[in-house]
């Protein structure tokens, strides 16, 4: 397990390096003081790493009217994008499980046809688009929700709905070919002979076994929730710093864009490794290979 966990930072690690190298291509064009001569690709290099001693570590920078580094600065913002996205995880999850096991059970009834149209409609409907419907129907038309969400419990429910909605529609069809796929294996049919309920035949033996197809494509399923995060956010005044980049990029507030891609990474890498980590936990192949 050590060996797959260090195989796993190493090549987390890479990937980060290549977001940060493309953020600073892209969007830093401030020069290293220190720089005289050495080639193009030598300056090209330092000023990449003073741009990111400056980024994590530099206080000569004025963020949000102090100065401080851009990376420390996005601090106080954090908790509620974190909160966010990590309930709203916790939706695309849930309500995934729930509804492609029970439409895997129930494979070509009406339940199925239903389930399985909502779920094609739901990934047609971009998250922002759904995001202005729920506000012209819950907040202006029923008025059960203020467009403001004012940082609440219940100010979160219309953001995390929006926001996992779409991912929920994806997710099902991936967590029912996995359920489909084991309901037809052998050991099914012989715990099915041995008079086990089938309720407990899914979750003690078909879902186990499952687990390391549904986790694949979890890893997907979060980055698509860390790139729509930002919009939703600005739709609904959550005040996460995805809202607060959306209005950076209006300014055209190149440090606060720049944090934002960095801490995005940061998200994207600790959640990857986590799902990495569960399906190696999962997967008997991965143990006995002892990396993957």
């Amino acid at each position: 397990m050590k060996k797959f966990i260090i195989s796993r930072l190493f090549q987390l690690l890479i990937v980060f390096i290549g977001v940060s190298l493309f953020t600073y291509a892209v969007t830093a064009a401030v020069p290293y003081s220190g720089v005289e001569g050495g080639g193009e690709g030598v300056s090209f290099i330092l000023n990449y790493i003073a741009w990111m001693r400056r980024m994590f570590f530099g206080s000569d920078q004025v963020f949000l009217g102090y100065r401080r580094s851009a990376f420390v600065g996005f601090g106080r913002f954090i908790p509620k994008t974190v909160m966010h996205a990590c309930v709203s995880l916790f939706v695309v999850v849930f309500f995934s499980l729930l509804l492609g096991i029970l439409t895997a059970m129930k494979k070509d009834s009406l339940l199925d046809y239903v389930i399985r149209f909502f779920s094609f409609l739901g990934t047609a409907i971009p998250n922002f688009v759904l995001g202005v419907y729920f506000i012209l129907f819950f907040c202006l038309r029923l008025r059960w929700f203020n467009i403001i969400s004012n940082n609440s419990i219940k100010g979160m429910i219309l953001p995390v709905f929006a926001l996992s909605t779409p991912l929920i529609s994806r997710y099902v069809r991936q967590v029912r070919g996995a359920v489909l796929e084991e309901l037809n294996q052998d050991y099914v049919t012989g715990a099915s002979a041995r008079g086990l309920r089938r309720l407990r035949v899914v979750w003690l033996h078909i879902l186990p076994n499952a687990m390391t197809s549904i986790l694949s494509s979890l890893g997907v399923i979060i980055g698509h929730l860390l790139s729509g995060i930002a919009i939703i956010e600005m739709m609904f005044v959550w005040q996460g710093i995805g809202s607060l980049t959306v209005q950076s990029i209006r300014v055209r507030d190149y440090s606060v864009i720049q944090a934002y891609v960095i801490w995005m990474a940061i998200f994207y890498i600790v959640a990857r490794f986590f799902v990495d980590l569960l399906t190696y936990l999962f997967d008997p192949q991965l143990h006995r290979k002892g990396t993957a």
